[in-house]
């Protein structure tokens, strides 16, 4: 959870960062013991994220919602 507050710039006592992208909350749970700790943004979900890895789920996240928005351009 720090780790993406962090990655993400969110000032303290904000849940959200200053771009309004990405919105950081805690939930009891995802349904997804087996990949614990998981992280979910949208619908891609992230298994066995560490905060040594956060800025690579940030990416891949970033990736792979541009190559959508890119197909429905076509």
């Amino acid at each position: 959870y720090d780790a993406f507050l962090r990655e993400l710039n969110i000032p303290k006592n904000e849940d959200t960062d200053p771009q309004r992208q990405f919105t950081v909350q805690k939930v009891a749970c995802l349904g997804c013991c087996t990949l614990a700790p998981v992280v979910q943004i949208d619908q891609s979900t992230f298994g066995h994220v560490r905060p040594e890895n956060v800025t690579s789920v940030v990416d891949e996240f970033l990736h792979k919602h541009k190559l959508q928005r890119l197909s429905h351009l076509d």
